[in-house]
């Protein structure tokens, strides 16, 4: 249902002038501007969607019992992490046949949107002002 407005013209005669369905009091929206928010929209569900996982894996050395080659981390774990990317429902798969813990990288997921919120909210003040300044 359209909000009703009263407008008087040259004859002061009322006429009724309806508002569009983006012309709602202070949501009032420029092309440009509905362009950013459709753009951080789709960003941000890239940024939720594609995630980065934080890989801790666990290798196992082997002991050098009968070589020449002495090794000096025999028997020991050596633990290492990285960081992969990957969709939010499929974790990172072991691929080396090693002992991986995958497990999302929450601190670098709230980065991005932070960082895409920040440079979306700034295109956005600033499509605003260059529509406005381009009507003037």
């Amino acid at each position: 249902m359209f909000r009703l407005r009263r407008k008087l013209d040259s004859a002061q005669a009322i006429k009724i002038v309806s508002l569009g369905p983006t012309d709602i009091g202070p949501f009032l929206m420029t092309r440009p501007q509905r362009i950013v928010l459709i753009a951080y929209c789709l960003l941000l569900a890239y940024c939720c969607i594609w995630i980065p996982w934080r890989v801790t894996f666990v290798i196992e050395t082997q002991s050098s019992v009968g070589s020449d080659i002495v090794n000096p981390y025999q028997g020991e774990k050596i633990v290492r992490s990285q960081s992969v990317y990957s969709f939010v429902w499929n974790a990172p798969s072991d691929e080396r046949n090693l002992r991986w813990i995958p497990t999302p990288a929450v601190d670098l997921i709230l980065l991005r949107i932070v960082g895409v919120t920040a440079i979306s909210g700034a295109a956005f003040l600033l499509a605003g002002l260059w529509k406005s300044a381009t009507r003037n």
